[in-house]
């Protein structure tokens, strides 16, 4: 007789059919214990006919030993091998999954949370120790945690019994985020209403602890549980969360949306305001945007003055939450007393060193308008002219500008000139007969003709192509001809055919 080492040597051949025929001489011959553990390992041959031998030898043997390594085979990442296993435990027991050796297979599977014993498993822990081969043990890890949570559902969902859902329970308060991940999917499938039972309940208490966890991974995996299960005793625990960032506030938001509709009006939300708004001084930009985006739910119009503080925020996202929580709690913000506390903030920063701090500043005073607005960007655009400012108080519309603007025609870049002149536009259509332009027209022809800088020639040209008569006729044609810059002889070119179109459409205009 041969003995079951002598056809396990054979197991190992490069020839599949001596393979093959190895196997079937377990299934021919008397069951022997000590031939289960060379069956286990042909259901991991690569030949098809090789595992599908397997399988019909061990459902042979008598006792729940064969029964277990078939059931491991249910983590392999073969689809028609979990196929074949399934249907021949069928065969040994139509209700195998009620079996004690398939509650046997449940116990491994929470306790070792990835088949151990399995040749899959066996496969990720070699590739582990090759660090050229990381991305092969991820994959192999995530085919038995796949495999694995479909298998387990398979038994127990068969089983339909929900005293078995216990020893996926415990892996929710796991060390390990991925495994309490794995474990929340699978009840998740098995059982819509796990979050109801009493051992769910007990969990939250540990679960509540983990929330204040350093690790923000663990902070994430134990929210999405925790939310689950909460009931309205917890939403001081999810209160607590909020000031937490990402998913986890989001989460716990939900979670309070769901268990409590008018949880912003608790007593808890007085120290969470306070907090919120302590972190708004936090350097993390993160932590500073997750306390605008509490606020925007929580707050009230008595916090407006600290949130403005965030719309000169170096941080763009901050500023743009800043200005959203503020048309949250206060939708007409910018019309009401409100919009005077924020003004001096925005003024603040008009000499910011960030270019878009500034901007948005500008832009914000446009916005809300009024003399001291009004006054500091004027001041502001004596010191350093930018577009925003002139368009800023082209916004506002206030007649005091008009001076401030046309002086500014004369030192700024053509850039400059579009938007000083798109302002007083928008100020006052007929700003060229003002008082302001009369007074400066001198201030122009002199410094096309004397200035020593280029840049202030052809602005002073520039600004005679809006504002000049036809006394300005002959200083720009000279100009064009004779200036020694060619930007100088563009720009005097250019001015001269605007003054000539505006003096003719002047002149049809009187004539008509």
């Amino acid at each position: 007789m041969t003995k079951p080492s002598d056809i396990t040597s054979l197991l190992v051949s490069p020839n599949p059919r001596v393979r093959l025929e190895a196997v079937q001489s377990f299934e021919r011959s008397a069951p022997d214990a000590d031939a289960l553990p060379a069956l286990g390992a042909a259901l991991g041959d690569n030949d098809r006919r090789v595992c599908e031998a397997a399988i019909e030898a061990l459902i042979s043997y008598p006792g729940v030993a064969s029964l277990k390594i078939l059931m491991l085979s249910l983590a392999d990442e073969r689809d028609w091998l979990r196929d074949a296993v399934d249907n021949a435990l069928s065969r040994i027991d139509s209700r195998w999954e009620t079996t004690p050796a398939a509650q046997a297979f449940i116990d491994e599977f929470c306790l070792n949370l990835a088949f151990l014993d399995s040749p899959l498993h066996q496969k990720a822990a070699d590739a582990v120790r090759r660090p050229h081969d990381q991305l092969a043990a991820k994959k192999l890890r995530d085919g038995i945690i796949e495999f694995g949570a479909e298998s387990l559902a398979l038994i127990l969902e068969r089983r339909d019994d929900a005293s078995e859902l216990t020893p996926i329970l415990r892996l929710l308060t796991s060390g390990d985020p991925p495994h309490r991940k794995l474990a929340f999917e699978t009840l998740n499938l098995l059982n819509p209403f796990w979050t109801e039972s009493e051992a769910a309940q007990a969990l939250l208490a540990d679960l509540a602890a983990d929330l204040k966890s350093p690790d923000a991974l663990m902070r994430t995996a134990t929210m999405e549980v925790f939310a689950a299960i909460a009931g309205p005793e917890s939403a001081p625990t999810l209160i607590d969360s909020l000031v937490d960032e990402g998913h986890i506030r989001v989460a716990a938001e939900v979670a309070l949306d769901r268990i409590d509709p008018e949880w912003t009006q608790r007593p808890e939300i007085g120290p969470l305001t306070r907090t919120c708004i302590q972190r708004l001084q936090a350097p993390e930009p993160t932590v500073r945007f997750s306390a605008l985006e509490t606020l925007k739910r929580i707050g009230s119009e008595s916090l407006a003055p600290q949130i403005a503080k965030a719309l000169i925020d170096e941080n763009p996202r901050i500023r743009r939450e800043a200005s959203a929580c503020l048309e949250k709690l206060a939708p007409d913000w910018k019309r009401n007393k409100l919009a005077k506390q924020a003004v001096p903030i925005a003024i603040s920063a008009l000499s910011h060193a960030n270019e878009d701090v500034r901007r948005d500043a500008q832009r914000l005073l446009g916005e809300i308008g009024g003399r001291p607005a009004v006054t500091a960007l004027i001041d502001q655009l004596a010191a350093t002219p930018e577009a925003g400012l002139m368009k800023a108080l082209g916004s506002i519309r206030d007649s005091r500008a008009i001076a401030p603007l046309v002086s500014a025609l004369l030192h700024g870049s053509s850039f400059l000139h579009r938007h000083a002149v798109a302002a007083l536009e928008s100020i006052d259509p007929a700003w060229p007969d003002s008082e302001a332009v009369r007074e400066m027209k001198p201030a122009f022809l002199r410094e096309l003709r004397e200035a020593e800088t280029p840049d202030t020639r052809a602005a002073a040209a520039r600004a005679l192509g809006e504002v000049g008569g036809e006394d300005a006729l002959d200083p720009l044609r000279a100009a064009a001809a004779g200036d020694q810059s060619p930007d100088v002889r563009r720009d005097a070119g250019r001015a001269s055919e605007r003054l000539r179109q505006r003096l003719r459409e002047a002149k049809s205009k009187t004539s008509a």
